[in-house]
């Protein structure tokens, strides 16, 4: 078993950046571009979210 699992650092890791982003909810979604990324083609979603929300943030990370 991977140490972060069994000591259970992965999980406060990912409270900690959590806590930086002030996601305080799930789900939560950052969709951006694997390489490239910048304020303008970067959505956070925060909630549950229709599909259209979706695919927009998925093109404004493609650039359409």
């Amino acid at each position: 078993m991977p140490e972060n699992i069994a000591d259970g650092s992965g999980l406060a890791a990912n409270q900690a950046l959590a806590k930086r982003l002030q996601i305080q909810g799930t789900p939560a979604f950052i969709v951006m571009p694997v390489q490239g990324a910048n304020a303008g083609n970067v959505s956070f979603i925060g909630g549950a979210a229709e599909l259209s929300t979706l695919q927009a943030a998925y093109d404004k990370a493609r650039g359409n």
